[in-house]
């Protein structure tokens, strides 16, 4: 996994997340966005619509992510399409608020404190 950051607007950073998301490559999502949390910033999009493989074994390490940011005041939001919320529904963390068709809408959910 090969991650670039983006910025939607001046407040949400958008995390392209091509390739496989599994046990492996969570930590290289998980380390970035912990800095970026630490640092001051609240709003992220993981951007899952390039994904070629959502790991099972990885949906856990984004659960405890998206806690993280939340526990700072900040949102946590996916963009993708029906595969990757049939991998976060497996795993039951596809919450209403969570997966976005788009990362406009995702990154709007996160302006606006929709992301559960």
């Amino acid at each position: 996994m090969s991650l670039t950051c983006r910025w939607s607007g001046a407040d949400v950073l958008v995390i392209d997340a091509p390739g496989r998301f599994d046990e492996v490559s969570a930590p290289l999502l998980c380390g970035p966005v912990l800095r970026f949390v630490h640092a001051g910033q609240l709003g992220f999009v993981v951007d899952f619509s390039a994904v070629e493989h959502l790991d099972r074994s990885a949906v856990p390490e984004l659960e405890r992510l998206r806690h993280t940011v939340r526990a700072r005041g900040g949102t946590l939001a996916v963009a993708g399409d029906a595969r990757v919320r049939s991998a976060l529904r497996t795993q039951g963390v596809e919450h209403a608020g969570l997966v976005y068709d788009t990362v406009a809408e995702a990154a709007e959910a996160c302006r606006g404190g929709i992301v559960t």
